[in-house]
């Protein structure tokens, strides 16, 4: 999936027809955490808008990344990165930022809501895969596969300690080392439960045995854990983890099923965020943001009819937020009509969000704040 930005620029300091005479240049001097990351996450290829600040602020053309993030020569002090662009084409029609803001498709772009930012980046999406486990690698890995293909270059992986009692996943040398390949290429390692399974119990209620058993099929582990049991999981997850050379930053629940217990021992085990159906949350902070995620049921021909008639609803109602989340299981990729959807919706937003991580993203969230404050 390509990428697109913009780039802001004072006509007076460096203007279109300065790249277009100088045929490339190095985009240097963002001063801007938010900013330089844009910067880092720009890969070669991907096309950029160049707008003219000032009195203009217009699209004036359209340039395309020639060098990913590099260290900027330019900076004394600090850690900033710098790209190099060079000009694709002249627009036959300045597009003006009045007749973007009076685009209502675009309101939420960073252009409007951060009017200060020089690098902006598109809307983002997260994609996730969850159950990732030793007994699943190679259809995972075919997925991953396929959403390369698609243009999708990271996603967040949610990785099951021990799937079903089935064994340590990180006593498997090849599975450990597959992780740790996908991490160093910006995938992200996410916590997700630890053995991915909730025995029944006697005393359940209605509500309880339709969330633990018809929502989710006996896998809400996390559910109504106690606070010492979910520490104790969680916390032996992510030293098995980290011992294993990967780096995990967020825990996700199995199912998100995932109660006050069970968050504030993810809390305590110093994990910044975690997900829900619904949300996503900042565990640092508290701050929890809505996100509703696109997600499938595949176990039976009547679930699988209703996920794609609902998620097809779901998608236009949420097309337009600046967030989105698209979670996908390893079952789905074996129903052609469930990952057939899946991959057209991957289609639709070609060009218009960037696929990212949920660290990446809370990243984000917490810089814009603390430029905002």
């Amino acid at each position: 999936m390509k990428n697109y930005w913009l780039v802001k620029q004072e006509p007076s300091s460096y203007a279109w027809s300065d790249l277009l005479a100088d045929g490339e240049t190095e985009w240097t001097g963002v001063r801007n955490y938010t900013a330089r990351n844009n910067l880092r996450r720009m890969r070669e290829g991907d096309e950029v808008l160049f707008y003219h600040s000032g009195e203009e602020k217009a699209v004036i053309g359209i340039a395309k990344v020639v060098r990913g993030a590099y260290p900027d020569s330019t900076a004394t002090e600090g850690d900033w990165s710098a790209v190099d662009l060079a000009p694709t084409k002249s627009l036959r029609r300045q597009v003006t930022l009045r007749e973007i803001k009076s685009a209502p498709r675009l309101k939420n772009i960073p252009l409007i809501r951060q009017s200060r930012l020089s690098v902006a980046a598109r809307d983002f999406i997260v994609i996730s895969l969850h159950d990732v486990a030793p007994a699943n690698r190679d259809l995972a890995d075919k997925i991953i596969s396929e959403l390369v293909r698609s243009g999708v270059r990271v996603c967040s992986l949610l990785v099951v300690p021990d799937y079903h009692h089935q064994g340590l996943a990180t006593k498997d040398r090849a599975f450990v080392s597959w992780l740790r390949d996908l991490e160093s290429e910006g995938y992200e390692i996410v916590i997700h439960g630890y053995f991915h399974e909730r025995p029944r119990r006697p005393d359940e209620t209605l509500r309880d045995k339709f969330l633990t058993r018809l929502y989710t099929h006996n896998e809400g582990e996390f559910y109504d854990l106690d606070y010492e049991e979910a520490l104790q999981r969680i916390t032996n997850a992510r030293d098995e983890f980290r011992a294993s050379g990967l780096t995990p930053r967020g825990f996700v629940a199995p199912a998100w099923l995932l109660g006050e217990e069970g968050e504030r021992a993810a809390r305590d085990a110093d994990l910044e965020y975690t997900t829900r159906l619904r949300t996503v949350r900042d565990l640092r902070s508290g701050e929890e943001f809505p996100a509703r995620s696109i997600v499938y049921s595949v176990r039976s021909n009547w679930r699988r009819a209703v996920s794609r008639a609902w998620n097809a609803a779901l998608f236009q109602f949420l097309e337009n937020n600046a967030f989105l989340r698209l979670s996908i299981h390893p079952p789905d990729y074996s129903h052609p009509i469930i990952w057939g959807q899946i991959l057209r919706f991957i289609d639709m937003m070609n060009g218009t969000r960037t696929p990212t991580t949920y660290r990446e993203w809370i990243a984000e969230q917490r810089l814009m704040v603390d430029r905002e404050t």
